[in-house]
């Protein structure tokens, strides 16, 4: 087995954590992500009520950026045109958070925290929304993790660690 993967339709794993448990200002999402090309857009992991603040990665809308989202208001955005690797987003502060791509920073935030979601636990290959699955994915990942927020060494240590794991898996 190479990890798991969703159908698109409506296919998620349920990781059974809301957002609120890790606090505002520090926690991290991460996924390694093993296919690319199109029609694997989708949400890759998150949780969305209007009323709440959402969390979210979102690694290939429209096949060209990565969207992402950790208790804030406002999306991260860069360019990302292939989304085979390992994506972590982390919240080390009140206005301090960043997005990383095979260990490499490709987003570094100053958006202001916000109270984190307390209604939805955080799904992977879609989005959890109102009480069900939305936008689920094609994707295939093998590695997720939900934790404390990771500084840029530590993010890059992940990294490393997620490669030689793999490696020794033989995939």
């Amino acid at each position: 087995n190479t990890g798991i993967r969703g159908n698109g339709i409506n296919t998620y794993a349920d990781t059974g954590l809301y957002d609120i448990a890790m606090g505002q200002n520090s926690i991290h999402h991460s996924l390694n992500a093993r296919n690319t090309g199109a029609n694997h857009s989708g949400f890759d992991m998150g949780a969305y009520k209007i009323v709440d603040f959402p969390s979210y990665m979102i690694i290939s809308y429209g096949n060209t950026n990565i969207i992402t989202r950790l208790n804030q208001y406002v999306d991260d955005i860069a360019a990302n045109t292939d989304t085979h690797g390992f994506y972590t987003i982390s919240r080390t502060g009140a206005n301090t958070s960043a997005t990383f791509k095979n260990g490499t920073k490709i987003i570094n935030s100053t958006q202001a925290s916000v109270v984190p979601n307390n209604t939805f636990t955080t799904y992977i290959g879609a989005i959890h929304y109102s009480g069900g699955s939305l936008y689920s994915t094609y994707k295939e990942y093998n590695f997720a993790s939900i934790g404390d927020g990771l500084t840029d060494t530590e993010c890059q240590d992940l990294n490393t660690i997620v490669i030689n794991y793999n490696n020794i898996l033989s995939r």
